[in-house]
């Protein structure tokens, strides 16, 4: 028991320290106008990590050194996208395993300044770019916590 505890606190430092690496998330997301809805889709997008703290799972370990390795990296190339990876893996590596993953954990990219740009692109408006993202998150969130097992 006192392992599997180590574990999730090891998971959780390494979230935190990839979270810290992604701070620029927050300046994204209050100065770009086709990243202003993200914080509301991380918002939703981060409930099955709560959830699963919460429960005091395992942690996918595996995941969580992946996000380490992308967060070394992301400092290392300067370069943003990889910090963000990073700070997706490692939240994903601290929920509860369930079959519902798949489709939550590329929900990640609902959050992330890359697919604003991609977006931007287009020929959307800036709300319907947040409504799809929102939207996006939310079917992650949902189809991840309808799958018990």
């Amino acid at each position: 028991m006192r392992t599997v505890t180590q574990l999730r606190m090891a998971g959780s430092a390494v979230a935190l320290y990839t979270g810290w690496n992604a701070r620029s998330l927050v300046e994204a997301w209050q100065h770009s106008p086709f990243d202003r809805e993200d914080a509301i889709a991380w918002i939703i997008w981060i409930v099955p990590v709560f959830l699963s703290l919460r429960e005091g799972r395992e942690i996918r370990f595996g995941w969580v050194g992946t996000a380490l390795a992308l967060a070394f990296a992301g400092v290392v190339l300067d370069l943003n996208l990889l910090r963000h990876l990073a700070f997706g893996l490692a939240c994903a590596g601290l929920t509860a395993p369930r079959r519902g993953f798949w489709l939550w954990l590329p929900m990640a990219l609902t959050w992330m300044p890359v697919l604003g740009w991609f977006l931007s692109k287009g020929d959307l408006g800036l709300m319907t770019v947040g409504l799809l993202r929102v939207s996006l998150a939310t079917i992650g969130t949902v189809g991840y916590l309808a799958w018990k097992r």
